[in-house]
Formats: structure tokens, sequence, C-alpha cells
């Protein structure tokens, strides 16, 4: 035992203490309305918006709670991913509270394929709007693995996937207002083209970490 704490003190003996990151939760709230402003921007130059979506939100109170809860969802999900890369920092609340919202949101979208809130409609429809999803999540997606690898990245894999997620429910959500309304729709052709950043923000996770791994041993 004495061995082992002398060693442990001469190991720590030139170790310099290392400063907490500040700032954090400021940061992953920029980043969020950040993507959520520059993807809404890039799908206003790419096609005009549901002339009906303002409308349908006021008018259809479930409609609402969907695109509010998924917003919100990919905002607590997206705070959550970034403090797995600070260690030390509370997430259980988080986690909770991320899985919570993210439940109501998929419920009434579950829900909505049995009872649509609004009347399904071809308006404002699309060409390719589950390609859209996909390239308009990759820019938030690499930027805010970026930050996240910046930090005390212990558990990349499932932080990279956390993030693909957050970065891929933005542009998912608000192409249920951009594009057009339907239930299949939504979930087929928005939610999971959205949902596939996920797995391959993790296999990007899992590629750079055995590059890390191979240099350290050469």
């Amino acid at each position: 035992m004495a061995s082992t704490e002398q060693l442990i003190g001469t190991l720590s003996a030139d170790l310099a203490p290392v400063k907490p990151l500040r700032g954090g939760d400021a940061l992953v709230a920029l980043w969020w309305l950040l993507g959520i402003g520059a993807v809404a921007f890039a799908m206003t130059l790419m096609a005009p918006w549901r002339s009906t979506a303002l409308a349908q939100l006021l008018s259809a109170p479930r409609f609402a709670l969907e695109v509010t809860s998924g917003m919100l969802a990919s905002g607590f999900v997206a705070l959550y991913a970034f403090r797995l890369a600070l260690p030390g920092r509370s997430r259980k609340g988080l986690f909770v509270c991320a899985v919570a919202v993210a439940m109501v949101w998929l419920s009434v979208v579950i829900s909505s394929l049995f009872w649509p809130p609004l009347e399904p409609s071809t308006q404002g429809a699309r060409h390719g709007c589950y390609l859209h999803t996909v390239v308009l999540a990759v820019p938030p997606a690499i930027l805010a693995c970026w930050l996240a690898s910046r930090r005390y990245l212990l558990r990349p894999v499932y932080t990279f996937a956390c993030l693909g997620l957050v970065a891929g429910m933005i542009p998912a959500v608000l192409m249920q207002l951009g594009c057009m309304y339907g239930p299949v729709h939504g979930l087929m052709f928005h939610i999971l083209p959205g949902v596939l950043l996920m797995p391959l923000a993790a296999v990007v996770a899992m590629g750079v970490s055995t590059a890390r791994r191979r240099s350290l041993a050469r």
C-alpha cells in the first residue's frame, strides 16, 4: 500500500492543476440557437415554407406541442451531451428531462399516425426533403462534435451519437413546418432521416478513436 501511494505521489508531483471549463451551458445554448437559425435560413433559401404553417401552429394545439416538444428535446439532449464531455458536471437531472420531453414528442408523433392534428395535404411539398434533412444536419453536427472534442471527451462514441441526434432533430422538426404535412410522410422523410445522424456520428467517433489509438501505439 505504501509503495502504491508513493508511486501515485511521484507520478502526480509535477502535474499542473487543470482549470475547470466555464460557460459550458451558455456555449451549448448559443450553438443550439445558431443551429436552429442557420437551418431555418438554409431552408428558406431552398424553397418557400408551407404558407399555412403559422396558422396551423396557432390553431392545432397537438401540432404546436409536437414542434415545441421536439425542439425542447433537442435542446435538453444537446446540454446533456456537452456535459458528458465535462467530468464532474451533474447530468442525471438533464438526462431525465431530455428523456421526458423526448417521450412527449414521440408520443405526439406516433399518435398523429392514427389521429392527425391537421388535415394531411401535399401543400408545400419539397422534392428530396429527406436528403435536405440529412444535409442540413451535417454542419451543426460537425461543429458540435468539434466543440465537444475540445473538452474532456471520455465517452466519444456516446457523446457524438447524442450530438448527431440533436443535429438531426433540428431540421427534422423544422421540416414539419417547411414541407408538406402528413404524419406518415413526416415520420419517414423528416424524422427518420434526422435520426440517421445518430449512428453516423457514432461511427465517426469510433473511427476517430481507433485512429488516435493507432497513432499513440506507434
